[in-house]
């Protein structure tokens, strides 16, 4: 698994992450965050394709969302 794109919370309040393509979090979600990470799936993890969006504070993960494929 690798960090695949960080991404400030001013850009995905403004819907940069929105479904097809991300986890819609909800606005709430964001309280307290400095950022959000965006995980993937790399050719030696087992199982599907899958990428992992993550809301970050610091090093804190507040919520995490897990969507298939890439």
């Amino acid at each position: 698994m690798y960090k695949y794109a960080t991404h400030t919370t001013d850009m995905v309040k403004e819907g940069t992450q929105k479904p097809p393509f991300g986890p819609q979090f909800d606005a709430k979600d964001f309280e307290g965050a400095d950022r959000m990470e965006v995980w993937a799936s790399s050719f030696s993890d087992a199982g599907d394709d899958y990428c992992e969006f993550r809301i970050m504070n610091g090093t804190e993960i507040l919520k995490r969302k897990k969507v298939n494929g890439f």
